[in-house]
Order: structure tokens, then sequence, then C-alpha cells
């Protein structure tokens, strides 16, 4: 198969699907954002800082609609509400807007004059965790778009966002296909997905692509995500998904982080192929959005994000051979029964070990084992600080999720002071296997 190749990775499927050729932009109206910004005010200029948002959606959303607007259009802003902890007070955010600038790939660097609606609020620095509602943007403009639309999204997995698409405003080649369309019967390149303030989800079509007004409702629909690429039949057969958020990060000047939410074989596949030139860190962030979890020591730590120089695929595959005898008087070998065991896989290879070099490791010291692949289903799994597996691994550690299921990992804090050497991990199922973690 050619490297350029395209390929399915994805699946899902609607009954309320909608094809619109061209209409008003959904995100100018009926976008909906979860994350609050820092927001700093001096004199009569805003400026609002969403980096550290943790929700992929939201990034969708700052840049679907500030690249609508160029410097010195209006639009409104409402629903903030923040609470001031020194007088017990609510400040309420709504008004309009005039954009002065915007930056960042996602615009998550804005900057704003306040317009009306911000004469009772006073310089200073508003702190994102002090806001109890988030700020929401509106505004009319003429901007139009393509789309399909799921009306009616059902439940992971049966849902666009599921699907982790983020198309050619971030660079990526995706393409949908959906298989009963007799009005546009083809493979259509993606621009952006959105999910809108009504449940709604949106996948915008790339503007250099024309598309029919069809109504899919009632209809079984199958939705197919292409992209480019050689699959493997592991790739092909596994869900081999890495959980949390991967966030792609470089050194390079004005070039700022991808955060991937919800990550999937699609996004695992594009990190492989793409081959980025510059470093690749893997950072995680717990929230409300992920599985959460504690463990000794750990806990105190939740509200950071971490930062990990290696995640590691793991496989608890089975084995299954059969098991013969042979006949004395006609040398027939007859088949007696079957014997079944486990083998560990780290990265597609059969080790029993692992071998972290912290020291060539400049900005952490922290790893993550994956343990999300379907072939882990039913696997139990626990640390310990000898190889015996009689001493409980102590502290710095997490054990996240259900094997087999997305969220599940083994994670690892290799940075702190008391930090050991040696870690081992205890696999059952079939049969008990113990996986070495060294660290040097």
């Amino acid at each position: 198969m050619s490297s350029s190749a395209l390929t399915v990775v994805k699946s899902t499927q609607s009954f309320t699907l909608e094809f619109i050729g061209s209409t008003v932009d959904p995100c100018l109206t009926k976008g909906y954002i979860e994350s609050s910004p820092q927001v700093q005010l001096v004199g009569n200029s805003f400026f609002f800082n969403y980096s550290q948002s943790k929700n992929v959606n939201d990034f969708k959303f700052l840049k679907l609609f500030f690249d609508k607007l160029s410097v010195g259009s209006t639009f409104s802003f409402s629903s903030g509400k923040y609470s001031n902890i020194t007088t017990g007070s609510v400040l309420s955010w709504d008004g309009q807007f005039t954009l002065q600038g915007k930056t960042g790939a996602y615009n998550q660097y804005l900057y704003f004059s306040g317009l009306t609606g911000t004469s009772g609020i006073s310089a200073g620095i508003y702190n994102r965790n002090l806001f109890t509602t988030p700020i929401q943007f509106t505004a009319v403009t003429g901007g139009t778009a393509a789309l399909l639309v799921n009306k009616s999204p059902d439940l992971d997995p049966l849902n666009f966002t599921y699907l982790g698409i983020y198309g050619s405003d971030y660079s990526f080649e995706e393409y949908l296909q959906v298989n009963n369309s007799t009005l546009n019967q083809k493979r259509i390149l993606i621009k952006n997905v959105l999910k809108l303030n009504d449940g709604t989800e949106v996948i915008y079509v790339d503007p250099t692509v024309s598309i029919t007004n069809e109504n899919l409702y009632f209809q079984q629909s199958m939705v197919d995500i292409y992209m480019r690429g050689i699959l493997t039949p592991d790739d092909i057969n596994y869900d081999q998904t890495l959980n949390g958020i991967l966030r792609i990060s470089n050194t390079y000047p004005g070039v700022y982080t991808q955060l991937l939410e919800n990550q999937n074989k699609q996004q695992f596949l594009l990190r492989q192929l793409l081959n980025p030139v510059y470093p690749v860190n893997y950072y995680w962030y717990p929230n409300t959005k992920l599985i959460n979890f504690t463990s000794s020591e750990v806990a105190a730590y939740t509200n950071a994000s971490y930062i990990f120089a290696k995640i590691y695929q793991l496989v608890y595959d089975t084995i299954t051979i059969p098991l013969f005898s042979t006949s004395a008087i006609l040398d027939v070998p007859t088949l007696i029964g079957e014997e079944t065991y486990n083998v560990i896989l780290i990265n597609n290879n059969d080790v029993g070990y692992i071998n972290f070099n912290a020291s060539n490791t400049a900005t952490t010291k922290n790893f993550k084992i994956d343990l999300s692949d379907a072939r882990n289903t039913d696997l139990t799994i626990s640390a310990y600080s000898d190889f015996a597996c009689s001493v409980p691994l102590p502290k710095n550690f997490a054990i996240n999720g259900t094997p087999g299921k997305e969220g599940a990992a083994f994670i690892y804090f290799a940075d702190r002071p008391d930090t050991l050497q040696s870690v081992y991990l205890k696999l059952e199922r079939e049969t008990t296997m113990i996986l070495s973690i060294q660290i040097s």
C-alpha cells in the first residue's frame, strides 16, 4: 500500500445527519466555551489568556470564532460570573468588546478594548479559577460555512467528538465519507469540527469542496474517517488509544502547542506518520473530562499538569497453542487440548522490562504506561518495589482507570527525591508475569 493512500481509521453512525451546503457559521451564535481565561485589564484594554485550557473543543471554537473576525470587529460577551473571594461579591461579564489583536495557533491569546458593559470592571488580574460560569462570545457577521451536522449525537463512541477530528485548520489531512449519501457520495476534506451549545455537532467541510444540501434524518448512516498512511494488521484490529491529552510541544519561536483530548487511533497514527522534527513531549492533565485518579501522595498534585518524557504502550497479549499426543501404534499426533499463556508487549516488542533513562531527559523524569489497548481487558495490575512482589510500591505512582478501557494507565513520577530506581508491575490474567522497570 502506498504511504500516500487514504485509509479508514475510524467510523461512527448516526440517524440524524444533514449536509448543509452554505449557511451562517453556527460558531458565531451557537458556539459554547467551557474554559475561563486568565484576564488582565489595563486601562480599557483586556488581555485574555486561554493557553491553560484543558478542553480541545474550546480551542476549536476559539480558532473558528476569531478567525471570522478581523481587528476592529465588534462582538458580544455574556454569561460570565466572577467571584471576588475578598468581598464575596459576584461580577457579571456582559457587554461588547472590540477585537484589537489575536495570536497563537488557536487564537488562545486575545486582546480586546471594552466598548460597553465594562465600566464596572476594575483594572487588575482576574484568576481563571474564580470564574464560576465561563464567558460566552457571539457575533453578527456575514461568515458562512458548509457543514455535516449531527443533530442528535449519541454517547461515546457514537458521535463526532469521539473521533478526535482536527482537519486542515490544524494541518491534518482528514476526510469523511457518508456511506448511504446519494448527493454527496465522495470523500470530503475536513476543515474542523465543533460541538455547539445545543449539543449538536458539526463537521466543517473544507471551503475548497462543494457539497449539496441533503437530509439523512431517520436513516442509519455510517461515517468513515480517512487519513493518509499505511496501517498494519495490528493497527486495523486493535484500538491502541493514547489517553488523557497528548500535547505536541516544540521550542521554535512563534509556534505554540497542540492539546489533543480523547486520544484515539487516528491521533496515534498521525503522531507516528508526521515524524515531527521538533521535540515531542507528552502531558497529562487531570480534569473533569478524564477519569479521576488517586494514589498515595499523588492526590496533592492533581491540580497540576504532568509532563512525561515517555509514553509506553503495554499489551498483555494471550497466546494459545495446541497440545498433541502421539499414538505408539500409528505414530499419529492427536489433539488433546491447548495451553494458554501471556506475553508482555511494550511498543509491540515482546519484552519483560523497561529501561527508563532519566539522565537523558532534560525536561522531566516522569513516564506513563498506556494500558488502554483492548487486549488488556480483564487484566489485573499492581505495583511493587521488589521483584518478589511482596512490598507494595509506597508512593509517586498512580494506576488509573480500567485496563482495556480509555484512560487506563500506570503513571510514575520519577522526578521526586524519593523515587525508586526499580519498580515492578505484577500482571495477572490467564497467567502471572512481572514487568521490571529500571530507572537510571
